[in-house]
């Protein structure tokens, strides 16, 4: 599998698997990401999107620290809308379980599932997680 690294600091790495047409997140473990860097993650992986076909994301959240409510409503309003807009299809989340990670998680599913266009799920293992979008099998 082809990956391409589009950012990799102390926060996240964020990537591009040509293959499977995924984009990725993953996030290090940090207490608190600072609003500048976790929209630089994001940011950055979406400019990177324009470029390429992307079918499929993960957003790894196993060893996320802290986001802000400013954070989360930025991801709603900016990120989600990008996505769309770059043809994202799928979409998984990845967390630990965790009852704070899980609310901030549904925070963000039910955003997605009322107001974009690609399916959303959240899951607990990244292998299930992966195994659930290339069921679609719509990334070749």
């Amino acid at each position: 599998m082809e990956k391409i690294i589009v950012l990799d600091n102390e926060y996240s790495e964020a990537s591009y698997s040509v293959d499977i047409k995924l984009a990725m997140v993953k996030w290090k473990d940090i207490k608190t990401i600072p609003s500048e860097k976790y929209r630089e993650a994001f940011s950055q992986l979406l400019t990177y999107t324009e470029n390429v076909i992307v079918i499929n994301f993960i957003s790894d959240a196993r060893l996320a620290g802290v986001v802000s409510p400013a954070d989360r409503k930025w991801f709603q309003e900016f990120a989600v809308p990008w996505a769309a807009k770059n043809g994202l299809k799928h979409a998984a989340i990845v967390v630990k379980r965790d009852p704070f990670k899980k609310y901030y998680m549904n925070a963000i599913l039910r955003f997605v599932n009322r107001h974009a266009d690609y399916d959303v799920k959240l899951f607990y293992d990244y292998d299930e997680a992966l195994k659930w979008l290339l069921s679609f099998n719509d990334y070749q």
